[in-house]
């Protein structure tokens, strides 16, 4: 093993391609914590393309649980449903309908087993309060806090 390869700053990498690669060798490797950093850092990359903190929040959960479905099914899922939704009533109503379901959407329960709880659209409802109804931050924090899932800062 050569000991003076200097560590990966994965944050630094915006290239898409570049990240899906280290994702791939670091999984080859068996470099767990290498993978998720890089899988978090492709969906930022991915979502910077949508305007605005909300927008970009949601877009970073939709390629995420896209991302964990594909691998899950081993072809290329999306999360078509909510795609439409998004194309119908906007991304803010899409958030504050997903978080206020009596149930965990299936998005909810993709990302929470797959370790990215932040990217729930309970957790943005939480992050973002002054966007959402009331009801829609009650439900949040209720199921944030069903699920032992610690509150965004402030929330």
């Amino acid at each position: 093993m050569n000991k003076s390869a200097k560590p990966i700053d994965v944050n630094k990498i915006d290239d898409p391609e570049a990240l899906r690669n280290l994702m791939a060798n670091a999984r080859r490797l068996g470099s767990d914590q290498v993978y998720r950093d890089a899988f978090r850092r492709l969906c930022e990359v991915e979502a910077r393309q949508h305007a605005g903190e909300v927008e970009i929040a949601f877009w970073k959960a939709i390629y995420a649980a896209e991302a964990l479905r594909t691998e899950a099914n081993n072809r290329t899922t999306l999360l078509s449903r909510t795609r439409q939704k998004i194309v119908k009533d906007g991304i803010v109503k899409t958030i504050e309908d997903l978080a206020r379901r009596k149930q965990p959407s299936p998005g909810f329960k993709i990302l929470v087993d797959g370790g990215l709880p932040e990217l729930t659209a309970e957790y943005i409802v939480l992050t973002f309060p002054e966007r959402f109804s009331d009801a829609a931050l009650t439900t949040a924090r209720t199921r944030l806090t069903e699920y032992n899932i610690s509150l965004p800062s402030g929330a």
